[in-house]
């Protein structure tokens, strides 16, 4: 039995392809359509001028399908207008939200339902080529599209060049889609498919007089015009399913003329855009999709990406920037997503069931310490057990989703954890190296649904939490042993500039300051480290109020070590909020006060809570080094998704 999911099948050429389809022996047919669709078609409600409703469409066939894949999806629905004053219900201009948008978010949704080997048609025209169509797009503009000026520019010849604007944005998402390793993965079969111009269709309905009038006489001179009839589209709709599909080699793109399947180059700004670039293409759509996460929130996080949602909401990208190789994510989140979703393409079965939890699963979430293999267990993919090429993906991930600096952190933390293991750090059943660090996921990497990283190993355990373009490291272990060493003719201090503030802070303390920030009694280890969730301490030592300006931003430079191993825009957020409480905010010091000795500090503030504690075990305590971030209000971003 096969499965065919389809819209645009009430009415035209779609009803006639539906009727066809349905007839085929042992298939299913599932229609999306507004209204009740063609007797006896199974029809679900689905109206394209409502994302919400597409969100619901998709919702509704897997329920309905349930454990059974789709083996052809069909996107056929269009529509077209006599000018550009329209908007839907989400405020979009109409003909780009039903031809693009919606179908973009469709196939996003329903691309974890597709079976292996399954068919994708999208439905396309050649007027997207300026060479048919004079007033095809020569260039695409982002604002335009989606929300081009009222009063400006509008009437038919508008109208017909939006059209023609989102055709091409379905071919381009054809073309991205068959590049994408999701769907070489799946060995699916891609086709973009431009039935012609057929005058004598209801597609027209909203021409002027004028131009359909236009229109008959090209009917007869048809055969030295590329028209199609109702009836030959008709006839090659009757003829042929829309599987099995082999497109030529490098060939994506269908053309039916004068009743025959042709595979044609698309336009030259089609081909230009290089948008079969998967992961540039990716971080591009999935940037700005990120931006739009309130209008557009996507379920689930798999990426048909190409220029849609870059053309929907990203300032200044054109086609041609997307051949730019530095071209950056639009929002941070999105380009962790994007690379998350990249690693997981390089895994086997097997691998990504290890890798992957669900985003409630608290054991998991709470599984993570400082301490090494052989000693606590962790759950995930260890390093050691990739290939090369896995682990650059997995560095891939943390490198979007930190800081510059907090990912140099991470790799000097490493580095000299696989330094110990090579100068007699580990035996036995306790290991140490590089090897011996475990990634995991709860959640799908997405940009509108909370998910987590886990990166842990010896003196490192981060817990990235991303949630809706928010983002938060809350809790974390940093830590270090040896705590400088060398590497490639450098002093490396993975710490060092935690170290360094610290005790510039304290040096910037008068006596009767010192006297509040001194703590008086000995602090050994940390307080509040791995295992602590929920556990509270009360603030002690010198409050934010009692320090003079300079003595404030010193205190914030030195949180921002810790705040700031997130990605940019969430270490901002970070910081602007620690920012409003920091004459709320404590900083405690016990041990010696000499530069560079080895003592214990404290930062606790409303949203924050950090601690610094040199170890005695192993020798030197200024070596071995254990830190931990915590936000009392926030640990593990529960305030952006728990009830």
């Amino acid at each position: 039995m096969r499965t065919v999911v389809m819209t645009g099948g009430t009415s035209g050429l779609g009803e006639v392809a539906a009727q066809r389809i349905l007839t085929t022996p042992h298939t299913r047919l599932l229609l999306g359509a507004r209204g009740q669709g063609p007797t006896p078609i199974e029809t679900l409600p689905l109206d394209l001028t409502r994302l919400a409703s597409v969100r619901s469409f998709a919702q509704a066939v897997s329920r309905t399908l349930g454990e059974t894949p789709i083996d052809v999806l069909v996107l056929n629905a269009g529509a077209q207008f006599s000018n550009i004053d329209q908007r839907t219900a989400d405020g979009f201009e109409t003909t780009f939200a039903v031809n693009h948008l919606a179908h973009y978010l469709l196939l996003r949704l329903l691309l974890p339902k597709l079976a292996q080997s399954a068919t994708v048609v999208i439905t396309t025209s050649d007027t997207h080529d300026p060479k048919t169509n004079p007033m095809a797009p020569r260039q695409l503009d982002p604002d335009r599209l989606a929300h081009p000026p009222r009063g400006k520019r509008t009437g038919f010849a508008a109208g017909f060049r939006a059209y023609s604007a989102s055709k091409l944005c379905d071919l381009l998402t054809a073309r991205a889609l068959a590049a994408s390793p999701e769907a070489k993965t799946h060995r699916l079969i891609v086709t973009a498919y431009n039935p012609g111009l057929t005058p004598d269709t209801s597609l027209f309905r909203a021409w002027p007089l004028w131009a359909r009038m236009l229109m008959g006489v090209a009917r007869l001179v048809r055969p030295l015009a590329r028209l199609n009839s109702a009836r030959t589209s008709r006839r090659s709709a009757r003829g042929s399913r829309p599987w099995p599909i082999t497109p030529p080699a490098g060939r994506i793109y269908a053309s039916l003329v004068n009743g025959r399947v042709t595979w044609p180059d698309p336009s030259e700004l089609a081909q230009r855009g290089r948008c079969g670039t998967w992961p540039l293409a990716r971080q591009c759509a999935d940037g700005c999709a990120a931006r739009a996460a309130v209008m557009v929130p996507m379920a689930m996080n798999k990426h048909i990406s190409l220029v849609s949602l870059v053309l929907l909401l990203g300032s200044g990208f054109g086609i041609d920037s997307l051949t730019q190789t530095n071209l950056a994510p639009a929002t941070p989140a999105a380009g962790v997503a994007a690379a998350a979703n990249k690693f997981l393409a390089t895994l086997d079965d097997t691998q990504r069931t290890k890798v992957a939890f669900a985003f409630d699963d608290e054991t998991q979430r709470k599984n993570w310490s400082n301490l090494p293999t052989g000693i606590f267990r962790r759950a995930g993919l260890r390093l050691g057990d990739l290939t090369q090429p896995q682990r650059d993906a997995v560095l891939a991930v943390l490198k979007a989703a930190l800081s510059p600096r907090g990912y140099e952190k991470v790799l000097q933390i490493v580095g000299g954890d696989e330094v110990l293991s090579k100068t007699g750090g580990g035996s036995g059943r306790i290991r140490f190296g590089d090897d011996e660090y475990y990634v995991s996921f709860l959640g799908q990497p997405s940009i509108s649904e909370p998910w987590m990283i886990q990166f842990g190993g010896h003196h490192l355990g981060l817990n990235i939490t991303l949630a809706r373009g928010q983002g938060t490291a809350a809790p974390s272990h940093t830590g270090a042993q040896p705590a400088i060493y060398e590497f490639e003719g450098k002093t490396v201090r993975p710490l060092g500039r935690e170290t360094d503030k610290a005790f510039a802070l304290l040096s910037s303390l008068d006596a009767a300051q010192r006297k509040q920030a001194i703590l008086g009694v000995e602090m050994r280890d940390l307080v509040l480290g791995p295992g602590s969730d929920g556990q509270t301490i009360q603030p002690e030592g010198i409050k934010g109020a009692a320090l003079t300006t300079k003595q404030r931003e010193l205190l914030l430079d030195l949180a921002s070590e810790w705040t700031g191993i997130m990605h940019d825009g969430a270490a901002k957020a970070k910081m602007d909020e620690m920012r409003k409480n920091v004459g709320e905010t404590w900083f405690a010091w016990s041990g010696p006060t000499d530069k560079g000795s080895a003592s214990y500090f404290r930062i606790q503030g409303p949203t924050v809570l950090i601690e610094y504690a040199p170890q005695r075990l192993g020798g030197d305590p200024t070596k071995h080094v254990h830190t931990i971030y915590r936000d009392p209000t926030n640990d593990y971003g529960t305030k952006w998704w728990k009830p």
